[in-house]
C-alpha cells in the first residue's frame, strides 16, 4: 500500500490516480491518514446515453426549492423577506404586469437579472418581456452581456 501526503497529492494529483488503477493509495496529513485513494476500473459503470440531438432540453416545471432547504428567491429579495414566498412573488409580480404603470415591473425584472438565477428568472418572466424591456433597465454590463448571450442560445419567441 502506497501513502502519499496532501502537499504530494496536490502536485502530482494525475500521476498518483493513474497509481491507482491497481492499488489503494492512504493520503496523509501530518502523517495521519485522512483519506484512501481506491482503484476503479469502470466496469460496473453504466453512462446514460445522451439525446440524439446532442442539447439537453429543459422543462418548465413549476418552482422549487433546493434540497437542501436553501430558498434562491432569498439571493434576489435578501432585504424584502416577505417577497422570498415564490406564491406571494408571482401575484406581486402578475399585479406589476397588469399595471399601466410598469416602474413595479421594471423592479422586479431587475432584481432578478442582477441578483438571480437564470433558471428563477425564466420562471417568472418570458423572453420576450426580457427581450423587450432589458434596454430601458438600469443593470450593469456584465448582466447585460449575460442575458445577451442567453437571449441568443434560446432564440426569438
Amino acid at each position: 500500500m502506497r501513502f502519499v501526503n496532501v502537499r504530494e497529492l496536490k502536485s502530482k494529483t494525475s500521476e498518483i490516480l493513474r497509481a491507482a488503477a491497481g492499488k489503494d493509495i492512504v493520503v496523509t496529513n501530518r502523517g495521519k491518514p485522512i483519506a484512501v485513494v481506491r482503484g476503479f476500473d469502470g466496469s460496473e459503470l453504466t453512462i446514460p446515453a445522451m439525446p440524439a440531438t446532442g442539447r439537453v432540453r429543459e422543462t418548465r416545471a413549476a418552482y422549487e426549492p433546493r434540497l437542501d432547504g436553501l430558498n434562491p428567491l432569498k439571493a434576489v429579495f435578501w432585504d424584502y423577506p416577505e417577497l422570498t414566498d415564490e406564491v406571494a412573488l408571482r401575484g406581486k409580480i402578475q399585479e406589476a404586469r397588469d399595471s399601466p404603470i410598469q416602474d413595479a415591473f421594471h423592479w422586479y425584472l431587475a432584481r432578478f437579472l442582477e441578483r438571480g438565477r437564470a433558471v428563477d428568472a425564466l420562471l417568472f418572466f418570458r423572453l420576450d418581456e426580457i427581450r423587450r424591456i432589458m434596454p430601458s433597465l438600469r443593470i450593469s454590463p456584465r448582466v447585460v452581456a449575460k442575458w445577451i448571450g442567453i437571449l441568443e442560445f434560446y432564440g426569438n419567441p
